[in-house]
């Protein structure tokens, strides 16, 4: 049932996506569209390890701020994040959750563009912010998860607008 629940939890506000040709991932979708039991896995691990504490919402994440380095120190603090605007210390190495729509297509991965890859990305996310190291079939099931949230963003969306 957790993948039923979280699958419920997630979807909600998931009715308005931004990226038309991206199924929303329900119960019934996974049922109309029939996942490979790869994605289904991917996602079941995604929620179980606790990522989707941080990456939820219509964009699976990006409505919220996070410390960077929650459970473990991240790898690079030279960037502060929002103490950098706030210069309050409680900011210290805070950022926004991006959202994960599209995320094989977004690299390079975090704040400072360091990380080149999104296995890698997983790997760290995994160690600072939930005190886990992920197997790499973990890895490989979640990254096959995270390529169903990719899709075609409408051209008249990413048009540069023209100027008069």
């Amino acid at each position: 049932m957790l993948m039923e629940e979280a699958l419920e939890y997630l979807a909600r506000p998931l009715r308005r996506v931004a990226i038309p040709d991206v199924p929303i991932p329900t119960p019934a979708v996974l049922e109309q569209f029939v996942l490979p039991n790869e994605e289904k896995a991917g996602f079941n691990t995604f929620v179980s390890v606790g990522c989707a504490a941080c990456h939820n919402g219509p964009y699976v994440g990006g409505g919220m701020f996070q410390k960077a380095g929650l459970v473990n120190p991240w790898p690079d603090t030279t960037d502060v994040g929002r103490e950098a605007v706030t210069h309050q210390p409680a900011d210290r190495m805070v950022f926004k959750v991006p959202s994960l729509r599209n995320v094989e297509r977004t690299g390079p991965y975090f704040h400072d563009g360091k990380v080149a890859s999104l296995d890698s990305a997983l790997t760290t996310m995994a160690h600072a912010q939930l005190g886990k190291q992920l197997t790499p079939e973990q890895i490989q099931q979640i990254t096959a998860w995270l390529k169903t949230l990719t899709g075609d963003i409408p051209a008249a969306y990413i048009t540069p607008p023209t100027g008069s």
